[in-house]
This record gives structure tokens, C-alpha cells and sequence, in this order.
């Protein structure tokens, strides 16, 4: 049953009709307060992507403080909410409706700064190497990947999306490529998420 849940999350298409159903009970509907805290400590522009980007709160949200904002999603249901969002608040956004594990060479050493939250759950857990070499590859030299990881206490065997995260496994993952340069619960995490994410930043190597 779980492998044919993980090669489901691979698809398009079931993610599609999640965001034409509206099940997207991980969307908190609005910005992640914990995200929006972290970047408001950069004064200068900087081009930022969001991995899984869906409906584009957080991306909108970005778009504020005055970044180049590119969001990913391979969801066309999800790329089109999100530019009605934007449009509605008159925030520039860059879509970019694609697999984010197909990302166009365009995009290698473009990015000063990754968001990760609630993709690297949703992905097939057996592509998780894979999702940090991606990150790896679009970032600049000394790029951050800021990452709000969830669900932390989750059992890896249980089924999903969302698939467990064992922070410390993670983590180790991580640093065979990137330097951490903290991790700790955010203050600002959401009362349902308290104790299950854990706010990282990594920094490219």
C-alpha cells in the first residue's frame, strides 16, 4: 500500500485533484507566520525559490519584502490559484510549472535562497537524496536552504503523504553537502504543528 502511495505522490495528476477538491488540509491558507519572521532579516533583493510552492501564500507573502519570488509546482491547478493570489494583491511572482525534480539547467546556481516547507514531506520518501542534490544544484555557492521541517514526529513506517521526517537523519543527509547553521522550533509555528516541525537553516558548501 505505501509504494503505491509514494510513486502516487510522483504524479501530477494527484496532486491536481487534491487542489481541485480542495483536500489540502497541510495549507494553512494564509502565509507561514515562522517563514515570513525568517526573511524579513534580509534588507537586500534576493532571488528566492519555493520547492512545492501550491497555492503560493508563502510566495505572495515574499513577493512583499521585495524579493524576486520563483514558485515551483507541478500542479497546474495550484499554478493558477496562486497567480489569481498574486493578482489579487498586486505581488509579482515568477511561476514555474514543472516536476522539481526536472528543473531546466536554467535554473543551476540561480537562487540565493531555497524555502522548503511541506515538500519534502509530500515527496516519495526514496527521492529525499535526490530533492537535496536538486537544492544543491540551483543554488549559488553560499546559497541558504531555509528549511521549516515536518512532520518530525511522525513514524517513518506510516503511510502518507505526509511522510515521517527523522530530523536526525535529515539533517545528516543534509550536511554531506550543505554547512547547518542552526535548527530550532520556531516560536511562530502554527499551536496543531508545536513540537511536530523544526525551523533549519543550511547553508550551501
Amino acid at each position: 500500500m505505501v509504494d503505491q502511495i509514494e510513486d502516487k505522490v510522483s504524479n501530477a495528476h494527484f496532486w491536481d485533484q487534491k487542489y481541485r477538491s480542495g483536500e489540502t488540509s497541510w495549507d494553512l491558507n494564509g502565509p507561514t507566520p515562522a517563514i515570513s519572521n525568517w526573511i524579513d532579516q534580509f534588507t537586500s533583493e534576493k532571488k528566492i525559490c519555493l520547492l512545492g510552492a501550491g497555492n503560493g501564500y508563502d510566495a505572495v507573502e515574499i513577493s512583499k519584502h521585495g524579493h524576486q519570488v520563483y514558485a515551483v509546482d507541478f500542479s497546474e491547478t495550484a499554478i493558477s490559484n496562486m497567480m489569481d493570489y498574486a493578482r489579487i494583491l498586486n505581488k509579482p511572482v515568477h511561476p514555474i510549472l514543472a516536476d522539481l525534480f526536472d528543473l531546466p539547467e536554467e535554473y543551476n546556481e540561480y537562487f540565493d535562497i531555497v524555502i522548503e516547507y511541506t515538500c519534502f514531506c509530500a515527496i516519495n520518501p526514496g527521492r529525499r537524496e535526490e530533492y537535496r542534490d536538486v537544492v544543491y544544484r540551483i543554488l549559488k555557492p553560499g546559497g541558504i536552504l531555509m528549511a521549516l521541517f515536518f512532520p518530525i514526529n511522525k513514524p517513518l513506517s506510516d503511510d502518507g503523504p505526509p511522510f515521517g521526517v527523522d530530523l536526525a537523519q535529515t539533517i545528516s543527509l543534509f550536511e554531506e553537502k550543505f554547512l547547518l547553521k542552526f535548527k530550532q522550533y520556531s516560536p511562530l509555528t502554527i499551536q496543531p504543528r508545536v513540537g511536530n516541525e523544526v525551523l533549519t537553516e543550511l547553508q550551501k558548501v
